[in-house]
């Protein structure tokens, strides 16, 4: 865990369980991963902990003895009062839905993404083919109310697919994932382009990502309808 110096608040939530095997300690925080039955849980809640926790500049740290339990200690920066922040945090907390186009040429994203999408309560349709994105949109405009995808891809770049997505459907953000730093720069130039995540992106963070752009479009809609 590195912070930068400050003042942080401290959240520590401890157990007097079993503990965590040394030998696994490096991987509770891996999306799926998971000691427990496929019935008892997804393995998604501390892979979204540490996504958050990295989203807002804060610290996590473990510190876990077998056969007398574990300790998780939060270090938050301290910010001022905000009413705003908090009903976020409480919305994000409590429930997510929306239709997602997922558009991944690698093909281990391409069936692990939709995954983690579909378990925190997305709906979500994925393609490894710009052109059969461009066809979902077109038979349907107002179907996706967020795009997620790659910048290098065969045949047709996220950005250019962006453009003539969102010319199809106004309405729809989009999120661009690229291991390239340049791609920042780049998605400058498209307003509909809400957010670069440069891989390796984290679960909880894309997650966040997600929850606040869709929040933000809703609020908007709402405001508009009145």
């Amino acid at each position: 865990m590195y912070l930068e110096a400050g003042d942080y608040p401290q959240l520590t939530v401890a157990d007097d369980g079993p503990g965590i095997a040394p030998s696994i300690i490096d991987k509770i925080f891996d999306p799926f991963f998971t000691t427990k039955d496929k019935t008892e849980g997804t393995g998604l809640g501390l892979a979204v902990v540490h996504g958050v926790v990295r989203a807002h500049k804060s610290g996590l740290r473990v510190d876990s003895r077998e056969g007398q339990g574990t300790t998780f200690r939060l270090y938050f920066p301290k910010v001022d009062s905000n009413v705003e922040g908090r009903e976020a945090a409480v919305a994000f907390s409590t429930g997510r839905s929306g239709n997602i186009l997922f558009v991944e040429d690698d093909v281990d994203q391409l069936h692990t993404t939709p995954r983690i999408l579909e378990n925190a309560g997305y709906s979500v349709t994925a393609t490894g083919q710009p052109q059969e994105a461009i066809a979902l949109v077109a038979a349907t405009p107002r179907r996706f109310e967020l795009l997620i995808t790659d910048f290098d891809m065969p045949g047709m770049n996220g950005i250019e697919m962006t453009r003539r997505l969102h010319s199809l459907n106004p309405g729809m953000a989009t999120i661009l994932i690229s291991g390239r730093e340049d791609a920042i720069g780049a998605a400058r130039a498209v307003p509909a382009i809400a957010r670069v995540l440069i891989k390796p992106y984290d679960t909880g963070e894309l997650l966040f990502t997600i929850h606040t752009i869709l929040s933000k479009d809703a609020n908007h809609g709402q405001h508009t309808d009145h």
